[in-house]
């Protein structure tokens, strides 16, 4: 004890403190998976960063969340399937500090690993796992708060892949996306499970008792995590339901517009990404429905949000970013496609600016984005960091570097980066990583 606490003053000396804010759940504090942080060394992360600390974790998707100096991260357990846990760790030494365990219940299936953001607010944890397990934890001590086990209560859907979401805190509530009851309509069998066409809901609980307070059943999508943003001077919950892109008031849960990609000619189907917000113009990745092989039906799509009516203002069938959520930087969109090409575009007009292939292999399901101040920090499916200045004109690549381990249990590079304080977190399904960038003083 006595050596690990001489560690943290001897870090504390080294690297004085420099608070950027926190990074309190799914893509930061703005949702649009971009950090702010100045200061950080970026040569040390192109050449290779020195790595901090290492901690053991389980298998899954679920990036870092951080607030007050703690990090915590959902896993399930690469042991036995039917076990999830959250753990809390200290930010800067890598130290575990508490460890929350529980069972699930089946999902479709069973082996696929967490994938849900937590979010951390007024000293309490929020998670949903991969069979709609709703936990509050205590922030210092992992102790239970409160838990729903929706699957049973309302009574929920199994899902292909089990649900890889994010919940959303924001005014006393804690917002989720969920499938409801059983209904009919097609369904995936063939695929490996069912997907629901409809049943989908939007639930607000209370975040202190854990009591429903509202919900709404326009749709809802078991794989892409809510946003939050300031939509003509409105706070505006905007979800992918699978069919629709949902802009729902978060105090009383009413829609207040929706847009319909196949109304644009776009599919509806499978959104596992999350959508961006900037301004007034909402982007969104549209896959094609399952089962259809018409082509242009899968892309991006950005529209205008006016009043409660939305207006297409362009479509791209060029681009589609099935698993990974997208990033704007001074006014241009970036991120991958399917087939690991990396794009820019003009926000406002969707004019493809340039793209490249020199920003490492991502598939289907890989990669991960984040933008740091201009600079691209994208985890590729061979696990290897990415760093490249954005331009108008091109993207700067810096350099690219081993990272992480492969581990085996297929895509493995689903987790965006997180840069917080000049320390950057990397994690895959064995693994969790902090590399430190803190620019040392002369």
């Amino acid at each position: 004890m006595v050596r690990f606490a001489a560690l943290t003053a001897l870090v504390s000396i080294l690297f004085p403190a420099a608070r950027g804010g926190d990074w309190p759940h799914w893509r930061g504090p703005n949702y649009d998976g971009v950090s702010r942080e100045t200061g950080w060394d970026v040569k040390a992360a192109a050449t290779g960063p020195k790595e901090l600390w290492r901690a053991k974790v389980g298998r899954g998707y679920a990036a870092p969340a951080i607030r007050d100096g703690r990090v915590y991260l959902l896993s399930t357990d690469a042991a036995n399937v039917q076990r999830e846990f959250v753990q809390c760790f200290d930010a800067v030494t890598g130290k575990e500090l508490w460890k929350h365990s529980y069972e699930i219940k089946s999902v479709t299936r069973g082996s696929n690993p967490s994938g849900g953001t937590c979010a951390v607010a007024d000293g309490r944890v929020f998670t949903c796992g991969a069979a709609m397990d709703l936990f509050t934890l205590d922030a210092k001590t992992g102790a239970v708060v409160w838990h729903r086990d929706l699957m049973t209560e309302l009574p929920g859907q199994p899902t292909s892949y089990g649900f890889q979401l994010s919940p959303l805190v924001h005014d006393g509530t804690v917002i989720v996306p969920a499938l409801v009851g059983r209904a009919g309509g097609p369904r995936r069998e063939a695929a490996g499970g069912p997907y629901p066409a409809s049943g989908g809901a939007l639930i607000a609980f209370d975040v202190k008792t854990g009591k429903e307070v509202w919900r709404n059943t326009a749709g809802a999508s078991p794989w892409s995590s809510p946003v939050l943003a300031t939509i003509n001077d409105e706070p505006t919950l905007v979800h992918l339901t699978g069919s629709v892109v949902l802009g729902v008031n978060p105090k009383d849960g009413k829609t207040r517009w929706t847009f319909e990609p196949k109304a644009a000619g776009l599919g509806g189907q499978d959104m596992c990404s999350s959508p961006v917000i900037v301004g007034d113009l909402v982007v969104a990745p549209i896959h094609m429905a399952y089962g259809t092989t018409a082509k242009g039906t899968a892309g991006t799509a950005c529209f205008r949000v006016k009043g409660n009516q939305t207006e297409l203002v362009w479509k791209s069938a060029a681009w589609c970013h099935w698993f990974q959520s997208a990033a704007v930087w001074d006014g241009r969109l970036h991120g991958y496609d399917e087939r690991g090409t990396f794009f820019c575009f003009d926000l406002k007009t969707g004019k493809e600016l340039w793209k490249t292939r020199e920003m490492g292999s991502t598939g289907q399901s890989g990669g991960g984005l984040l933008i740091a101040n201009g600079v691209a920090l994208a985890i590729d499916n061979r696990l290897d960091l990415y760093v490249a200045e954005l331009g108008a004109n091109g993207a700067k690549v810096l350099g690219g570097t081993r990272v992480l381990t492969s581990a085996g249990g297929g895509h493995q590079a689903q987790t965006a980066p997180v840069l917080l304080d000049g320390l950057l977190y990397c994690r895959n399904h064995t693994q969790f990583v902090c590399f430190d960038l803190r620019a040392k003083k002369p």
